[in-house]
Order: C-alpha cells, then structure tokens, then sequence
C-alpha cells in the first residue's frame, strides 16, 4: 500500500508526500526516482539517504563527492 502511494506521489511529483513513506518502500526503482527527484530540488542530504536505501552505492559516492564535499567520508 505505501509503495503504491509513493509510486502515484511520485508520479504526480508530489515528492514531499512520497518522502515520508520511504522509511516503507522496498523498491529500489522507486527509491531511485524519489532520490533524483531530491537532487533536482536540491536536497542532497535526503537524496543521498534514499540512494542508500536503493544500494545505489555509485550515486550515494558521487552526491557525497560531488555535492556534499564529503570526500573524508570516502577514505
């Protein structure tokens, strides 16, 4: 139920509404969307969080490196 909420939120491009479900959603496609929906707003801190949750280990490196400037993180 909360993933399908999420998928319509993020289609909608409600994101602030999918952000509190992610605690909930599996799916690390969905995972994914709402991360990069985060990036484009931004908000990299949670981005980042949600490209943890998907294992999408490439992406949490390069918003670390890149827009967070955690490179001690990386050592």
């Amino acid at each position: 139920m909360n993933e399908k909420a999420a998928s319509l939120y993020i289609q909608l491009k409600m994101f602030d509404f999918a952000t509190p479900l992610i605690n909930n959603i599996k799916s690390p496609k969905l995972l994914s969307q709402l991360a990069k929906s985060k990036e484009i707003e931004g908000n990299y801190i949670e981005a980042e969080k949600a490209y943890e949750k998907a294992e999408n280990w490439e992406n949490v490196i390069r918003i670390n490196l890149n827009q967070l400037d955690n490179l001690e993180k990386a050592k």
